[in-house]
């Protein structure tokens, strides 16, 4: 998944749009598709999963209403930490408004610190 990204042969968004697919089906597990992504990064490969995290969050985080789970924190946790890494900026709408919520979550707490370190000044 990752070499197509790095390759320019599928873009990494489109990817992540394509992964939260196939986790919301219960076609993949999670818990890999998350070690998988971390592994990449951890190997040098952190812009290529930040663009795919790009699509794969706004596609698979909790909307208004749903309920969020360990799995979107984990998630939320290692997109901060690959968004550090790749010195990515500029706002992700659906970390937002999770990072808008009144109430205090961790996975809440997680999307305060990755809205905060996407907006911050350069």
């Amino acid at each position: 998944m990752l070499l197509l990204a790095a390759s320019g042969g599928v873009p990494g968004a489109e990817l992540g749009r394509q992964l939260a697919v196939l986790l919301k089906r219960g076609q993949d597990r999670p818990a890999d598709a998350i070690a998988a992504l971390a592994e990449a990064a951890r190997l040098g490969a952190h812009r290529e999963v930040w663009q795919v995290m790009t699509g794969l969050l706004p596609a698979y985080l909790p909307g208004p209403g749903e309920r969020a789970n360990s799995v979107h924190t984990r998630l939320m946790r290692l997109a901060a930490e690959v968004a550090g890494w790749a010195g990515a900026r500029g706002e992700v709408p659906a970390v937002a408004e999770l990072a808008g919520r009144a109430r205090t979550s961790e996975l809440v707490r997680q999307a305060r610190d990755l809205h905060t370190l996407l907006t911050a000044p350069a």
